[in-house]
């Protein structure tokens, strides 16, 4: 702590406007939760990465990307069901209004990572960061699960569009 009372005051100061940026900030990011990426077979070239956004903002807010230093690609992918068919089609974008949740689920929204670094085992952690529209990085870790029901670890049923 600085001895003399101008430094004192003059570190507050930086000290509180520190804290209400970084405030500020977290309140305009949309926020993920339970993120996490269903076990595959060994060997898969793709995984998918499920979660819940929330946008508690005063505004809408649209991802328009992501990535993850552990894989080459990252996309936004909806996956449903046509003609008794499971399809999954890649999204330019997600938009979520202000207020909004959106739950990415097995057979709806997800991330698809495409070509891992490495094989993944239970307990694993995997980057990702999912990019705004109104610029800014959302970070997250997504871990790895067994799934508890309709696997969609591998997608190697689905047709693509």
């Amino acid at each position: 702590m600085p001895s003399s009372r101008p430094k004192r005051y003059l570190s507050m100061a930086v000290g509180l406007y520190a804290f209400a940026s970084l405030s500020a900030f977290a309140g305009e990011m949309p926020m993920v939760s339970d993120a996490w990426v269903p076990l595959a077979p060994n060997g898969a070239k793709m995984h998918a990465v499920y979660l819940t956004l929330h946008n508690s903002t005063a505004a809408e807010a649209s991802v328009v990307g992501a990535d993850s230093p552990q894989y080459m690609n990252v996309e936004i992918h909806h996956s449903r069901i046509v003609d008794g068919v499971a399809t999954m089609t890649r999204q330019d974008q997600i938009t979520l209004p202000s207020g909004g949740m959106l739950e990415m689920a097995p057979g709806g929204f997800h991330l698809m990572l495409m070509h891992p670094n490495a094989a993944l085992k239970e307990g694993d952690a995997v980057d990702i960061n999912l990019h705004m529209a109104k610029g800014g990085t959302l970070s997250f870790k997504a871990m790895v699960r067994k799934s508890s029901g309709m696997s969609h670890g591998g997608h190697s049923g689905h047709k693509m569009n």
